[in-house]
């Protein structure tokens, strides 16, 4: 079997998992930041606040963080919400937000995260989102030719100027 074959399997991640989730949710910071100044705004204590924060998401009702599989070894994970829409513009009442989504480096280019998208958009359906979003930094060209490969369109464009 092909690992693009292969069958991924999820589990949800609590307090014990933690480490993990913090650790790769760093790293995937530090990746997307690395070509810019971002790394300059951050707080002495940025790590110690990621690991607070996603405690924090970990016990919330509308935040799914699962963590991925493949032949029972530990791959990645993904981190999703159900947020209430912002305003009454559009005829949903709810959508989707994938806050991130990791995947070890040495299974990109597989398939594996078509399959976890595939997964994440089987639990907004069933949570009935009619969309969802998800943002990349400017400088993570891989991310977004990943997006785009799975039929992501450029909805927005944000600008950040430092005072």
């Amino acid at each position: 079997m092909t690992t693009s074959e292969a069958q991924i399997s999820f589990e949800m991640a609590d307090y014990a998992h933690l480490d993990y989730i913090a650790e790769k949710t760093i790293a995937l910071h530090h990746f997307e930041t690395a070509s810019s100044d971002n790394q300059k705004i951050l707080s002495s204590d940025f790590e110690q606040h990621i690991k607070d924060w996603l405690s924090a998401e970990l016990g919330l009702k509308n935040t799914l963080i699962f963590r991925v599989f493949l032949n029972q070894n530990l791959i990645g994970f993904a981190h999703i919400k159900v947020l209430p829409s912002p305003n009454k513009f559009t005829k949903f009442d709810t959508y989707g937000y994938i806050q991130s989504l990791w995947l070890e480096p040495e299974f990109r280019g597989k398939s594996l995260g078509e399959q976890i998208v595939v997964f994440i958009e089987s639990v907004f359906k069933e949570q009935q989102v009619g969309y969802y979003e998800v943002n990349t930094s400017a400088s993570n060209q891989l991310a977004q030719d990943f997006w785009k490969t799975i039929g992501m369109e450029t909805y927005s464009i944000n600008f950040r100027k430092m005072l």
